[in-house]
């Protein structure tokens, strides 16, 4: 990665058709690994899964970056929902792509 650029990451998605109790939203959360969570750095941002339910590979925004010459890139992301409790099924992460937004 090169210093100032701005980047995006997304998660690759599957919710087959015959996925079930996804209606307690997703959080999605990017931030710099230096960082404490919810601290400077942070991202956060909630995602009604059932929209993409049946919709075949998706890809979800997870959040975004830019970039500096002391922090070339060193970030986490994670995608959770821990707080309805309920098992859930139907969906297959392909993977996470990190790309520069022009």
């Amino acid at each position: 990665m090169a210093p100032w650029t701005h980047y995006e990451v997304l998660f690759v998605v599957n919710l087959k058709d015959s996925a079930f109790k996804w209606n307690a939203a997703v959080k999605m959360n990017l931030f710099y690994i230096n960082s404490r969570p919810g601290g400077p750095g942070t991202q956060e941002r909630a995602v009604d899964m059932r929209q993409h339910i049946g919709k075949g590979w998706v890809t979800i925004h997870a959040g975004e970056f830019i970039t500096t010459p002391e922090n070339v890139g060193l970030i986490g992301f994670r995608m959770s929902e821990v707080d309805s409790g309920d098992n859930r099924g139907g969906l297959i992460v392909k993977g996470v792509l990190i790309r520069p937004i022009n």
